[in-house]
């Protein structure tokens, strides 16, 4: 289907270049609705780019020589990044964060890229696999809050924290 065809893009023939020139549909991104998990939710856009340009951006380095010798290497290099991260939070530094986040985010590119198996999708499916739990679980707390009437914003806390890691463990009704 062509991007202007799908529904979550507006508009593609609006798109431009920062200097005002038109961008044909096939220089924008693959752009696909994903269901939305609750009726009152609307279904959103995912754009899945940035993370298979870093895949392939690594395996052309690597096909050069340009590339950590093994995944024990990849994992100095995470926990470097991580900790340049942290510190850019302490200090408050936005731009340092947002530098620091893209290191992070390429470097764990890499992390899927040295584990046995691993292939492009890898990232993308670890990133979604890891939303969908976090609101299978939102959702469940929220119906145990719910059942006994409590609402999220006026419960404690620590009662909110327990029923998150009851949710995590697979307790049935939190």
């Amino acid at each position: 289907m062509p991007l202007s065809e799908q529904p979550a893009v507006a508009d593609a023939s609006a798109a431009h270049t920062a200097d005002g020139a038109a961008l044909p549909p096939s220089a924008l991104p693959a752009v696909a609705a994903v269901p939305s998990t609750t009726s009152d939710e609307p279904s959103l856009p995912v754009v899945r780019t940035e993370a298979s340009r870093a895949w392939s951006v690594s395996e052309r380095a690597a096909a050069t020589g340009f590339d950590w010798p093994d995944l024990a290497a990849v994992r100095e290099k995470l926990a470097e990044e991580v900790g340049e991260l942290q510190a850019a939070l302490d200090a408050g530094d936005h731009d340092g964060f947002v530098e620091e986040l893209g290191d992070v985010l390429f470097t764990l590119v890499n992390v899927a890229r040295f584990v046995p198996g691993g292939h492009a999708s890898t990232f993308d499916d670890a990133f979604g696999s890891a939303i969908d739990r976090f609101e299978a679980r939102r959702d469940r707390v929220m119906r145990s809050l719910a059942a006994d009437g409590l609402d999220l914003r006026a419960t404690d806390p620590v009662e909110v924290e327990r029923r998150w890691r009851a949710a995590k463990s697979g307790e049935v009704g939190c």
